[in-house]
């Protein structure tokens, strides 16, 4: 803000004139201003919490092994990563945005295998467990073992039926459980209820008719036991379409109607001809003889644990408005096509392998995810105006005929991420189509033979240079015994970073126009073996001076000052008892131009990178990833004069006195620092790189629209209010947009 320039003991004296030029100037008056806002009691003002994060492994496969396990965003972009054993899980605590709702976490195995799980992110602790592995758990079902517990003919029956006769008539009497037992018969079921269940225990029966009198419409329950083995028949057409039937399978199954909305397999099922289900999953061993379609109807999704093969072609997609999804945890065989596309709501995520004997055609908008370590193998390849992206490691597209990444209209094809491409003759045709931030045309990647994948890829040997545990394929730093692993803040992505806005009027209110000082940066917290921190690398970023003061810039870490050494780019502060590095004291003399009125010349933004070592440092866990603790000074009032986030800790040469005084409210015997009298702040971080900071006396509530309910609701509603450009949410023209 302007009219900065006197200490702020002298400006005491003068907040009263500096609130009427304000009003006079009328320049600065906007519609609404953040003090205008009720603030909760209790509210952080973050946009991001810390989650905590344990991920533990209880296979027994390799007892002595090192695991190396990473997390990923949703988008395929590293958050954390480093060791876990039987005996010691990996633990990380990032600094997450609130509107990211789900994670990737990765294990990668001795055997150079990865097995991926999707997290849920429903609280800040969050625990994850990787058991025997998917291409274990294959193999068992290959033996025609059922892995899931199956229900049984003792107990939950209403009553039991053995079936003497074939056309044997069963009457269900209201919403009843039937136990049905006997072998070699067929029967016919007719029910009163909209809702029944039978439950087979028998041996090679057969359903001939399900008659329901009640309205419809009707969804029976049909259980096939582990011991049991039945046929669904539709000889005369009685089974309706309008019967939602939801059939549980543990046994063997056999059917000839495609007339099951609610599918899940845990044993041997067999569809005799084409089939389609609204929600299916297979645990087990599934063949259909036909074409299987899937995500037809709003909502589908099928999920593939186990063997799928499909004789004729596989069909996914969701029209022009399905949202739809389509998950393969294990190995998916495809005899005919494999036909994916027809709307940008549809997905499929590959976590294991794929193999198509004719056309893989990926068109129409469709997204294709392929997770670390995974395959899809086809005869020929056509993409077409869809995205392609690896989440977490290289994954492996293998071609033996003809690639085509451009369909008849000439729409384009994004291949993003670790995606090799593996083409026996070479693309033959790449037009309107881009391989970005890693994908190549290549067929040098290891993937071991397991369970889910019986082909594999390449061969794979294991070393480890510097002898710290970790193999030189998943080491960040083979060469050096100090160094395993690579963290980020806010994510490892070239355009990952965030940004922290300071007012620097304290312990006055200012104008909340947050440009005082505006600072963007982003960080690499390097660990060991051990999963201990080792090393801190980060690049900050000046680009905004809008207040008039000398205001110096500094980052306190939670580590210890005397366990940090060899800092580069920053000045170690003495007097301190944590770790704190001085950017700059001086503000002024670092950026030309202030950069916050567009009607201005504009300087390129100060570039700072700095790095420092840590001797015998701290966990992961406990030192976290995340903003940690960004500060200002007003030099003219001197050192102690900081300036922190909300709820932030001041430094050891912080002016204690300060605390109370004028529009301040800290409250240091409570943990309550930084805030003024409503609970307003004097600094505002968003997990953003390039945020458009508010121009010179533009109120950041009356730049950005969604803040003010943001801020009443404690933060529950509208929390993309500093990310979203959507209509409502941003007045560009108080915007510094230059």
């Amino acid at each position: 803000m302007k009219f900065k320039f006197l200490p702020v003991l002298a400006i005491f004296m003068l907040t009263s004139f500096f609130a009427c030029k304000k009003a006079e100037d009328g320049a600065s008056l906007v519609s609404e201003k953040l003090t205008d806002v009720r603030v909760p009691d209790n509210f952080t003002w973050e946009s991001s919490v810390d989650v905590k994060f344990k991920v533990s492994i209880s296979d027994t496969e390799y007892p002595g092994a090192t695991y190396v396990i990473a997390i990923y965003t949703p988008d395929g972009k590293l958050l954390s990563k480093g060791a876990a054993t039987l005996a010691q899980a990996f633990e990380s605590k990032i600094y997450l945005p609130v509107t990211v709702k789900e994670v990737y976490v990765l294990r990668n195995n001795p055997d150079n295998s990865v097995d991926s799980k999707k997290v849920t992110l429903g609280s800040t602790d969050i625990s994850v467990d990787f058991g025997a592995t998917l291409a274990k758990v294959s193999s068992k079902k290959s033996s025609a073992n059922t892995l899931a517990t199956s229900p049984d003919c003792n107990s939950g029956c209403s009553r039991s039926v053995e079936i003497t006769q074939n056309d044997q008539l069963i009457e269900l009497v209201g919403n009843e459980t039937v136990c049905i037992s006997g072998s070699n018969k067929s029967f016919k079921v007719k029910s009163t209820d909209r809702h029944p269940t039978i439950k087979i225990c028998g041996t090679n029966l057969t359903l001939k008719q399900f008659t329901i009198a009640s309205p419809l419409p009707s969804a029976p329950n049909i259980v096939i036991t582990s011991a049991g083995s039945i046929t669904l028949d539709r000889v005369d057409g009685n089974i309706s379409q309008d019967y939602f039937l939801i059939v549980k399978n543990y046994g063997t199954l056999n059917v000839k109607s495609s007339l099951i909305r609610w599918f899940e397999n845990y044993g041997t099922a067999t569809i005799d001809g084409s089939f389609r289900s609204q929600i299916a999953k297979n645990e087990g061993n599934m063949t259909v003889t036909g074409q299987l379609q899937t995500g037809y109807e709003r909502s589908s999704s099928f999920e593939n644990n186990g063997v799928l093969t499909v004789n004729g072609n596989l069909k996914h997609d969701g029209g022009t408005q399905f949202y739809n999804s389509f998950v393969n945890n294990c190995k998916i065989i495809v005899n005919g096509d494999f036909i994916m596309g027809f709307s940008n709501l549809c997905s499929l995520e590959n976590f294991g392998y794929i193999k198509v004997s004719g056309l893989t055609q990926i068109i129409n908008l469709f997204t294709l995810k392929m997770n670390a370590g995974t395959m899809l193998t086809t005869k020929d390849l056509q993409l077409g105006s869809s995205n392609v992206r690896s989440i977490g490691g290289y994954s492996l597209i293998k071609v033996s005929g003809h690639t085509k990444l451009a369909n008849q209209f000439g729409l384009s094809v994004n291949i993003s991420g670790q995606i090799k491409i593996c083409d026996a003759n070479g693309i033959e045709e790449i037009n309107h189509s881009t391989l970005t931030n890693g994908a190549v045309e290549s067929c040098d990647i290891n993937i071991p033979v397991s369970g889910c994948n019986p082909e594999g890829n390449g061969s794979f040997a294991s070393s480890d240079s510097d002898g710290d545990g970790i193999a030189n394929n998943l080491d960040d730093y083979p060469n050096d015994a100090t160094k395993a692993f690579t963290n980020y803040y806010p994510s490892g992505d070239a355009a990952a970073g965030a940004t922290v806005l300071f007012e620097d009027m304290w312990p006055l209110k200012g104008d909340y126009d947050m440009n005082d000082v505006v600072m963007s940066y982003n960080l690499k917290i390097i660990t060991n073996a051990q999963n201990k921190v080792s090393s801190v690398d980060g690049t900050y970023s000046l680009r905004a001076r809008g207040g008039i003061y000398q205001n110096g810039f500094g980052i306190e870490f939670p580590i210890n000052r005397s366990l940090v050494s060899n800092v580069i780019g920053g000045t170690l502060e003495q007097g301190q008892q944590k770790a704190v590095i001085i950017l700059f004291s001086n503000m002024q003399s670092q950026l030309s131009r202030m950069n916050t009125n567009d009607s201005e010349p504009v300087s390129d933004a100060k570039v700072y990178p700095i790095s420092f070592s840590i001797s015998n440092g701290p966990s992961l866990a406990e030192f976290g990833l995340g903003e940690y603790n960004p500060f200002i000074w007003n030099q003219a009032s001197g050192r102690g004069c900081e300036i922190h986030l909300p709820g932030k800790t001041p430094t050891s040469l912080a002016n204690t006195a300060l605390f109370g005084s004028g529009d301040d409210r800290s409250v240091p015997s409570a943990g309550k620092y930084y805030v003024s009298e409503g609970g307003y702040p004097w600094a505002v971080s968003v997990p953003v790189k390039n945020f458009l900071y508010p121009a010179e006396g533009k109120d950041i509530a009356a730049s950005y629209l969604r803040m003010a309910d943001w801020v009443s609701s404690g933060g529950a509603s509208y929390t993309d209010w500093y990310t979203s450009s959507s209509e409502g949410y941003r007045n560009t023209a108080n915007l510094f947009n230059k």
